[in-house]
């Protein structure tokens, strides 16, 4: 999702999160990157987490009692 994000961004000029990592790649803004793939992974992780919690909650079979 990542690079085609910076794909449509930089084919399409717009101006968002994949341009902001392309842009650091090549000027070499490593501070940049690092925080922007940690943001990234978080939101991934915590979307995860909402998706699993939410499965137990709707799935019958799931929940003990």
């Amino acid at each position: 999702m990542i690079s085609g994000l910076v794909f449509v961004e930089t084919v399409f000029v717009y101006l968002g999160v994949g341009r902001l990592l392309f842009d650091a790649v090549i000027y070499r803004d490593y501070p940049l990157l690092q925080g922007a793939f940690l943001v990234i992974t978080l939101v991934i992780i915590a979307a995860n987490f909402v998706a699993d919690m939410a499965y137990v909650r709707l799935d019958p079979r799931l929940q003990h009692n």
